[in-house]
């Protein structure tokens, strides 16, 4: 989309993603999870236990964050005439999907560590 219209991208930054759809942090981890089980076949990850903890809890004190995450694509839009056409579920399953691909098939499975 940049090559196509590089006068319209050039010295600026777009935020690309899907308005659509908008999720929580504890449902992209089961989308996460149940994609993670159909690409390697492992039914495991179903059981891997996702645990809610406060941002400060995992990252430390002072940290601050937004509870909300939608992209505003508007310049996107406006300036290379870019629309989103992907739903995040299909954007993580063609992703984790190369991942699987290019590193392996996990071998066993592991929480995150603060």
């Amino acid at each position: 989309m940049m090559l196509d219209n590089p006068k319209g991208a050039q010295n600026h930054v777009f935020n690309v993603g899907n308005r659509g759809g908008e999720v929580t942090m504890k449902e992209l981890a089961l989308m996460m999870r149940e994609l993670a089980a159909e690409i390697t076949g492992k039914d495991a990850f179903l059981e891997h236990p996702i645990e809610e903890i406060t941002g400060e809890k995992f990252y430390g004190d002072g940290y601050e964050d937004c509870d909300r995450r939608v992209p505003d694509v508007s310049k996107a839009e406006a300036r290379l005439g870019w629309k989103p056409k992907t739903s995040l579920r299909e954007t993580l399953r063609v992703t984790m999907t190369h991942y699987f691909e290019q590193y392996g098939r996990p071998a066993g499975l592991h929480p995150a560590q603060p």
